[in-house]
């Protein structure tokens, strides 16, 4: 490939990846237009959106080293190496977000009291968001390492377009609260890592 091609490539990928960055940010945080909808379960949201951002936490700088380790693997054995690692590191992601299900259960009630949450479901769906949260940067940062930029910003819309849409028709036309509006969430993510 030339340099010019590689340009070419560089610009158009980059364009891409910002449009992309940008509509789904702008569509995350597009659901707080709900606000007034939600009336008083607003607040309550927004909590369960910093619960889901907290859980998040663990795997932040996993994309970054999963790109870097799939850019670097070109043997079949290094491949298969990299497959190996990540399947250990999804099972282990697995077994923290399992630790927290336990202490969510564990002491529920006090969860439920203490964030003035009425339905428990709220809470579920967001310990089930909290999976997806460590499982999507490993990957990202897969797809990323093989340059996969074209479905990397289709999953950042997916997440972003998907959740504001979830939201608006289940708080909006169905008349969900604060755990319509979570659960709207959570398809918008689901549907992202399903991709």
């Amino acid at each position: 490939m030339s340099v010019e091609n590689q340009k070419h490539t560089f610009m158009r990928q980059g364009s891409w990846m910002v449009a992309t960055t940008f509509l789904s940010g702008v569509c995350m945080l597009g659901v707080h237009i709900f606000a007034p909808v939600l009336g008083k379960e607003y607040s309550l949201f927004t909590t369960l959106l910093a619960m889901m951002n907290l859980m998040a936490i663990p795997g932040l700088g996993l994309q970054t080293v999963f790109a870097q380790q799939t850019a670097a693997a070109v043997s079949t054995e290094e491949k298969d190496s990299l497959t190996g690692t990540t399947q250990i590191l999804l099972t282990w992601m697995f077994f923290v977000w399992l630790v927290w299900a336990v202490i969510i259960l564990v002491f529920q009630k006090s969860f439920l009291n203490g964030l003035q949450i009425p339905n428990p479901m709220a809470l579920w769906i967001t310990l089930a968001i909290g999976l997806t949260q460590l499982w999507g940067p490993i990957f990202s940062g897969i797809m990323q390492g093989q340059q996969n930029f074209l479905w990397m910003g289709w999953i950042g819309i997916f997440n972003g377009l998907g959740r504001f849409m979830a939201i608006g028709i289940i708080v909006v036309l169905l008349g969900g609260r604060a755990t319509g509006a979570i659960f709207g969430t959570f398809l918008g993510i689901v549907t992202a890592v399903a991709l």
